[in-house]
């Protein structure tokens, strides 16, 4: 027995199980409370969601899945990537074979995270030019977005009264009941330019 003069907490549970998990998720202009099934979304939202997240996370982040009946699988590396991993195996996709089609070699740039940024992006060379995908705080990433995908799977404008709103009703909400918000973002360009850097690097 004795007398604690400090108590250190994680409120992302990796203190507890060592292990994240996505509980909640906003698709399609739409908070979703549960896990959504693959019927939820449409192909191309979770094509599109999928690649990104297979894609721009570091690739020693993986899931290994539980060999033994009730047990969890098993995460390695970034505790977030892995629990947005895991998430992507219950949309019914494959990360690992993602990976296969994009090596990194493939890759034209990457952007890592740290502090000041708040965010990482990777950078492809697509047939018609490039892609840029984009995984960060919430605020920071929805911050530098001028659209967002609609309820018809197609992007809309965002407002600035659009964004007060999410910012309000789903990332401070989401913060409330002390869950970590990762936004999921890309950007298509003909050919990598200032902008493209500015946008991931101010």
């Amino acid at each position: 027995m004795g007398n604690a003069t400090a108590i250190c907490s994680d409120k992302t549970g990796t203190l507890t199980t060592n292990r994240m998990s996505v509980v909640r998720s906003f698709f399609r202009a739409k908070l979703i409370k549960d896990v959504p099934t693959p019927e939820m979304l449409s192909p191309e939202v979770t094509s599109l969601f999928c690649n990104s997240v297979a894609i721009n996370s570091s690739y020693s982040s993986k899931v290994i899945p539980s060999t033994k009946p009730g047990e969890l699988p098993k995460h390695l590396g970034n505790k977030t990537e892995c629990a947005l991993l895991q998430f992507v195996g219950q949309l019914g996709q494959d990360y690992e074979a993602i990976r296969k089609e994009n090596t990194e070699e493939d890759f034209y740039k990457v952007y890592t995270f740290n502090s000041k940024r708040k965010c990482m992006a990777t950078v492809l060379k697509t047939a018609s030019g490039f892609r840029m995908f984009v995984k960060g705080a919430g605020e920071v990433v929805l911050g530098r977005c001028d659209s967002i995908i609609g309820e018809e799977s197609t992007p809309i404008p965002l407002t600035e009264k659009t964004y007060e709103r999410l910012l309000i009703e789903v990332i401070e909400a989401m913060a409330c009941e002390a869950l970590r918000t990762i936004c999921i973002a890309y950007k298509e360009k003909a050919s990598v330019s200032e902008e493209v850097t500015r946008i991931i690097c101010t």
